[in-house]
C-alpha cells in the first residue's frame, strides 16, 4: 500500500490543488454517505483533512475523507484531535500488523492500513456529526489509494521516500513557525506519542498520499491547460471531472483479490 503533496509545487498550481482536493466538492462513499472536504492550514490537520490521507481524494472519490464543515471552532478542533489520538492509542498494536488482507492489481493492502484508515475516517465523521463509515467503505478508500499510487507511477510522479522525508521536514518547520502547539499536544498526549515519534513515524505514512494526490493533479493540469476565457471555477470543475472520470476507469478495471475472510465478508 502506498500512502501522500509534492515537495515543491509552483504557485498558483499548489493553491489550485489545495482548493481542488480540500475544497467543498461533495464526496461519495459507495453506500451513499456524502461528506465534505475542509481547508485547514495546520500541517497536523492532514490527519483530519487529507489525505491520510487525507487525509486524501482523487476524482471525487474518497481516499481519506473529511466530515467537518468549515465552521469549526477551536474547542471542536482540540476535541477532534484528542479523540483521534485516543482512537489511535486504542489500536496501537494493530498499526504494526503487516498481514496482507487483499491485493489490488497485485499490490498488497495491509491490515495495518485498514486499521489506520478506519480510525481516521471514524474520527472525521464523528467530529462532523456524520454516520460512521462502514468497513466496506474503509476498504474502498484503501483500494482507491492503491490505484492512485499506481496512476502516479504510470505518470512518473510517484514520490520517493526522500520526497516524503523532505516534505515532512518542511511541514515540521512550518508548523513550528505558525502552527498551534496546543493542538499538537492534545493529539500527542491522547495518542501516547512523543512529538519526535509523530514526525518520524506517523506523519510520513499520512503525508505520502497527500503528495500523490497533488502530483497527479499537477500532471493532469499540465496535460489540460486552461482554455481561453475559462474562469478559475470552470477550470477547477473541468479538472475535477477529468479526475473523476479517470478514477472511475481505474476502479472499473481494477483486479481486486480479497485474501482475508473478514474483509471478504464485508463486500
Amino acid at each position: 500500500m502506498r500512502l501522500r503533496r509534492p515537495v515543491k509545487m509552483p504557485h498558483p498550481s499548489r493553491e489550485f490543488v489545495r482548493a481542488e482536493f480540500l475544497g467543498t466538492e461533495p464526496l461519495q462513499f459507495e453506500e451513499g454517505l456524502t461528506v465534505k472536504r475542509n481547508r485547514y492550514i495546520y500541517p497536523l490537520m492532514v490527519l483530519l483533512v487529507c489525505g491520510l490521507a487525507a487525509g486524501l481524494v482523487y476524482a471525487g472519490n474518497v481516499t481519506g475523507t473529511d466530515c467537518f464543515t468549515r465552521n469549526v471552532n477551536a474547542d471542536q478542533k482540540y476535541a477532534a484531535m484528542k479523540d483521534l489520538g485516543a482512537r489511535l492509542r486504542a489500536v496501537k498494536d494493530r498499526l504494526s500488523d503487516n498481514r496482507v488482507i487483499a491485493e489490488v492489481n497485485g499490490v498488497p493492502v495491509y491490515a495495518s492500513d485498514f486499521t489506520l484508515k478506519k480510525v481516521i475516517l471514524e474520527n472525521r465523521c464523528q467530529a462532523g456529526g456524520k454516520p460512521l463509515p462502514k468497513d466496506s467503505e474503509v476498504f474502498t478508500a484503501l483500494v482507491r489509494e492503491t490505484l492512485l499510487a499506481e496512476e502516479a507511477k504510470r505518470l512518473g510522479v510517484l514520490p520517493t521516500d526522500l520526497d516524503v522525508e523532505k516534505y515532512v521536514a518542511a511541514m515540521r518547520r512550518e508548523f513550528a513557525l505558525s502552527g498551534d502547539p496546543k493542538l499538537l499536544d492534545s493529539f500527542l498526549n491522547a495518542a501516547g506519542l512523543t512529538e519526535e515519534a509523530y514526525w518520524s513515524s506517523l506523519a510520513p505514512r499520512l503525508y505520502r498520499q497527500d503528495i500523490i494526490v497533488a502530483n497527479i493533479t499537477k500532471a493532469v493540469m499540465e496535460q489540460n491547460p486552461r482554455r481561453d476565457g475559462e474562469s478559475n471555477e470552470e477550470y477547477r470543475r473541468r479538472i475535477y471531472r477529468l479526475n473523476e472520470q479517470r478514477m472511475q476507469e481505474l476502479m472499473n478495471s481494477a483486479r481486486i483479490n480479497i485474501l482475508d475472510k473478514d474483509i471478504r465478508s464485508l463486500l
